[in-house]
């Protein structure tokens, strides 16, 4: 009778370990069928381990890279209780739920888990042993750090702040005190002051990318270590910055790490920037934003990708003297709604440079400052979304225009417009664009000594004109019917010296 209740025992313990071990090994199964790479504890029989494979192995840990899986594709996780490791890139607070029983657990991964949002964030404490966490780019971060405290064997945390909830002073002495943090991504910081800001810098940052600070008082003592960090991107919006504050940022330095700066209704000024990225400043962009009722202004070195953006100031800023240190510049975009300013400045500087011109208003006062501007090489005017007047062009053959293209809705090419351009003996393209159908006296731009294309738009389709460019030398393209060109090289001896 003994006998058989041991062997009754016996064969009952045997069962439930059965049953156990084949519940783990339909979980490993269910979780390779959707990507699941598995690592296993090394097995201490050998001889075992050979005859029997895995189907007593403890798992030690998963991992999942396939976004988009569901809570229930997930659910077999809650049977590999043994795991140390854990990797995954979808589920939801439900998922870190059934984490509870994983004693064991010291490193979890949840990187660009969406749908985890606060509601995770008890469970995630339920988990004592857990020494790594990566909750960066999912709803957890930022605002929501200081409420991680209390974790005892957490030493390392990855993390990103978004613009729904940045971080405030609280989180970052947070996340500094830890014995490792790792922000990756963007932090977006909000209502910090100098110490602040220098705690967040003694964090890890080589994974990071952009800085954006909202409302913040910030001087030159911590701005001056937030230049020497490699972001491709740092923003201050609401910030009193001065021309001594932004003097902390070593600019060369900025520029070789490919770097741009935007300062919005931060109290700076054109005059208080332009002496400094004049040395890198190779394109300028000036726009008008009708949304927020301010200005922006763009400084580019188009060749490092480096780039200050100010915005939400007034156009009376933009001043000859403020502009006078941008010697460099290689090309100027002026959007709709601008130019008084901007055209006094190319009158006094006389650029050598590219200007793209969107223009909303009459275009006389830009004829007029460009007839005294001759330097520009190229000159490019959008004006065909609102109806304009093209007023009376004004070329002369001091200008040194090589590529002109006018863009005005319903734009006639007449004697008006064609004598200034035949003054133009250097230009070698012309762009029409939005005009109306012109007459064969187009062709007489012919005469000009190294025009090798012109762009009229649209296409040409009265006869007398086709056969007027073709006389001239000019022949369309087949694809592009709208594209004249032709090959013969000019003369030097034709263009007179200026």
């Amino acid at each position: 009778m003994r006998s058989l209740l041991v062997l009754t025992t016996f064969a009952g313990i045997a069962s439930g370990v059965y049953v156990h071990r084949s519940r783990i090994d339909n979980a490993v199964g269910q979780l390779e069928s959707v990507g699941a790479k598995i690592e296993y504890h090394p097995s201490s029989l050998l001889y075992w381990h050979r005859l029997t494979g895995n189907f007593f192995a403890n798992v030690k840990s998963v991992q999942i890279k396939r976004f988009n899986l569901d809570d229930q594709q997930l659910r077999p996780l809650r049977y590999l209780t043994r795991l140390e490791t854990l990797s995954l890139r979808s589920g939801s607070h439900l998922t870190v739920a059934r984490l509870k029983a994983h004693w064991n657990l010291s490193e979890l991964s949840l990187s660009q888990c969406r749908a985890i949002d606060t509601r995770a964030i008890p469970e995630l404490k339920q988990l004592r042993r857990l020494k790594r966490l990566d909750i960066s780019k999912t709803g957890i971060g930022g605002s929501h750090l200081r409420q991680l405290a209390g974790m005892p064997c957490l030493e390392e945390l990855t993390f990103s702040a978004g613009h729904k909830n940045p971080m405030n002073a609280v989180d970052i002495q947070y996340v500094a005190s830890l014995p490792k943090a790792t922000a990756i991504f963007q932090q977006y910081l909000s209502n910090i002051n100098d110490d602040d800001l220098l705690r967040m810098l003694s964090i890890d940052l080589s994974k990071n990318k952009s800085f954006v600070i909202y409302t913040s008082r910030l001087t030159r003592r911590s701005l001056e270590p937030l230049g020497r960090q490699h972001c491709s991107r740092i923003e201050f919006h609401d910030c009193p910055l001065d021309s001594d504050a932004i003097s902390g940022f070593d600019w060369q330095r900025l520029q070789e790490g490919k770097s741009t700066l935007e300062f919005q209704d931060c109290g700076l000024s054109l005059a208080d920037l332009s002496p400094r990225v004049a040395p890198m400043a190779h394109r300028m962009m000036f726009n008008w934003s009708s949304r927020f009722e301010q200005l922006s202004l763009d400084i580019y070195d188009t060749s490092s990708l480096h780039g200050v953006t100010l915005t939400g100031y007034d156009e009376s800023d933009i001043t000859t003297e403020a502009l006078r240190p941008l010697v460099n510049l290689e090309s100027v975009y002026v959007g709709k709604g601008l130019g008084s300013n901007i055209f006094r400045w190319m009158i006094a500087a006389q650029p050598q440079l590219k200007l793209d011109i969107h223009y909303r208003d009459q275009l006389q006062p830009l004829w007029d400052a460009v007839e005294q501007t001759p330097s520009p090489s190229e000159l490019v005017i959008h004006a065909d979304d609102y109806p304009s007047v093209l007023g009376t062009p004004k070329f002369s053959s001091e200008h040194q225009l090589k590529y002109l293209s006018i863009a005005l809705k319903g734009l006639t090419v007449d004697q008006q417009l064609l004598e200034p351009i035949a003054n133009l003996t250097g230009l070698e393209r012309l762009g029409l664009y939005h005009c109306q159908p012109p007459g064969p006296e187009v062709a007489r731009l012919g005469e000009l000594p190294r025009l090798s294309e012109i762009t009229i738009i649209p296409a040409l389709k009265r006869q007398d004109t086709i056969a007027a460019m073709q006389a001239a030398g000019f022949a369309a393209e087949p694809r592009h019917r709208w594209q004249w060109t032709r090959s013969r090289a000019p003369s030097e001896e034709k263009v007179p010296a200026r």
